[in-house]
């Protein structure tokens, strides 16, 4: 798996959360313990799609949601992908399809990447402009 770094510019964010959504099973979000309160709108509203949690690190939480209309229309509510991680937002969020994690955002890093090449999400980014690296 070659991971590759991609850029998602504010006026594409709609696009890519369209792509990613139509292309996913379930996402996550990641929260450090005990800053969790600052994250209470979008946790308590994608609270009934909550699949699974795992902790990571020791310190930080990975909550993954089922991709579903009513979550899209949650994580559409951030404006562009660099508010993760930042004021009232989760860390880091990431997609999954059947072939795994294929996107991955590292927010304290500012960096977006992707994996599988060869995965048909790749095309349908490439074919909307996303500049993948």
């Amino acid at each position: 798996m070659k991971d590759r770094y991609i850029v998602i510019p504010p006026d594409k964010w709609r696009k890519f959360v369209d792509i990613a959504f139509n292309n996913s099973k379930y996402f996550s979000l990641t929260l450090f313990f005990g800053v969790a309160p600052k994250y209470d709108y979008i946790i308590n509203e994608l609270d009934y799609w909550l699949i699974d949690v795992e902790t990571v690190w020791g310190e930080y939480e990975k909550r993954f949601y089922e991709c579903n209309n009513f979550t899209k229309r949650i994580i559409l509510s951030v404006k562009d992908i660099d508010m993760f991680g930042k004021g009232k937002y989760p860390d880091d969020l990431c997609f999954y399809n059947e072939m795994g994690k294929w996107f991955e955002n590292v927010s304290h890093e500012e960096q977006s990447f992707v994996f599988f090449p060869e995965c048909k999400v790749m095309d349908k980014l490439k074919e909307n402009g996303f500049m993948i690296f």
